[in-house]
């Protein structure tokens, strides 16, 4: 459920998320669906637009609004 978003945000951020990656792939093997599609994903959450320096922030500082002050 949440590994979809995660590897979509460490791409976006330039993050190695290798694993997250293979075990994404070997889900949609076994289940016969691509989860990559049709799994949550940070625009079905509605971080779809949010640069990745803004989610950095947010990360960085903990802040849970998105939206600019």
């Amino acid at each position: 459920m949440g590994l979809v978003p995660r590897a979509e945000l460490a791409e976006q951020l330039d993050v190695p998320a290798p694993t997250h990656a293979a075990l994404i792939h070997l889900a949609s093997v076994i289940s016969g669906r691509d989860y990559a599609r049709e799994g949550r994903t940070l625009a079905t959450l509605g971080l779809g637009d949010v640069p990745g320096s803004r989610l950095r922030a947010v990360i960085d500082s903990g802040m849970l609004e998105l939206q600019p002050s």
